[in-house]
């Protein structure tokens, strides 16, 4: 099926971050690391396929004018000549593919096996390596990215500060093996389903990896400046009242769509996410939901009394100046409400009795 230019474009400007114009051109590869890097390390190969797009077309469409151009260069060159931004590609590949590998080994399983980072580290790089270079009609052995990853790794040991020249000796002993592709790639060969559940694989290998380094080893910094890992802060937020509410609130809603439908749910959803705050001035006014105005003041004047930053001294005049003014904007909130209902529920009734007469 001939590939079309405008077809390219269209999936260029719509899914290029994604790599779309890529997998509809056939070249999958570069479709893969176009998503794995936003657009082709954020954004600059997306920018210069404006300018490849073509060149890509003809090599997809194989157009007598390409082939007999590359059936030229076979004749004429045993190898490719090296190019500048496919080796940038190969390092930068081979690296984010080895820090991401070494990141999502979690501490303590590194501290129990300690070779395993040192082990996956270089094959991760190596298959980054690969990646870029197989990418258009180019092609080069496994093999040799493989051994110009472990050789540095076995000597410099693959932890992050030495991620990048493993990438270096792994690009460079993978461009003695590089040749030209004579056959088409295998991509080509294969139907589109297979294409996709391919790259489907792949992604959900990048996706774990980033999930595990994102949940065992990354950590969050709380206002007391405390270093907490993701996973234990998860762990504490289902173990929480928020998510507890959250999961009455959730249930609740499930329960009225059985029962009454989509949109008394949605309207009960709206309101348990208390766009008004009026759920939360009621809890810092320390009263039940429902309570008149003469109540709120009351308890407004009481509250506003003990918290009054001029009643306090010391490091606790802050933090007493800090709940007094959320006091004070609780009670206006709350005040706020009860004016307009009550000037709704007014109007309200003056159209029920103009109905009457």
């Amino acid at each position: 099926m001939q590939k079309r230019s405008s077809v390219a474009y269209l999936l260029w400007l719509v899914g290029g971050w994604l790599g779309l114009h890529h997998f509809y051109l056939g070249r999958d590869r570069q479709a893969f690391v176009w998503w794995c890097t936003l657009g082709g390390f954020f954004g600059l190969g997306w920018l210069r396929d404006l300018f490849c797009i073509p060149r890509y077309v003809e090599t997809a469409n194989d157009t007598p004018e390409f082939v007999k151009y590359y059936t030229e260069l076979l004749r004429t060159r045993q190898s490719p000549r090296f190019s500048v931004s496919r080796f940038a590609g190969q390092l930068f590949m081979g690296s984010f593919f080895g820090l991401l590998a070494t990141v999502s080994v979690p501490d303590e399983v590194d501290e129990l096996y300690p070779l395993i980072r040192p082990f996956i580290a270089p094959v991760a790089v190596a298959i980054g390596v690969h990646t870029v270079g197989n990418i258009g009609r180019e092609e080069g052995p496994l093999k040799n990215a493989l051994i110009g990853a472990y050789i540095p790794a076995l000597l410099l040991y693959a932890d992050p500060t030495n991620i990048v020249y493993i990438a270096i000796l792994s690009a460079v002993l993978f461009r003695r093996g590089v040749s030209y592709r004579r056959t088409p790639e295998k991509w080509k060969r294969e139907g589109l389903c297979k294409r996709v559940v391919i790259l489907g694989v792949a992604g959900c290998i990048v996706c774990t990896a980033w999930g595990s380094a994102i949940y065992y080893n990354m950590k969050v910094t709380t206002a007391e400046g405390e270093s907490i890992r993701v996973k234990d802060a998860l762990n504490h937020f289902f173990e929480s009242p928020a998510w507890k509410d959250f999961k009455e609130v959730l249930g609740h809603v499930v329960n009225l769509i059985w029962e009454r439908g989509w949109r008394e749910a949605y309207r009960e959803f709206v309101e348990a996410l208390d766009p008004e705050g009026e759920a939360a001035a009621y809890k810092t006014l320390e009263l039940e939901e429902g309570a008149t105005q003469k109540e709120i003041t009351q308890r407004y004047r009481k509250l506003a009394r003990t918290w009054h930053p001029d009643k306090h001294t010391g490091p606790g005049k802050e933090a007493a100046a800090q709940q007094f003014m959320k006091i004070q904007g609780a009670y206006e909130t709350l005040s706020k409400i009860h004016t307009r209902r009550a000037t709704h529920k007014k109007e309200h009734s003056f159209e029920q009795e103009e109905r009457r007469f």
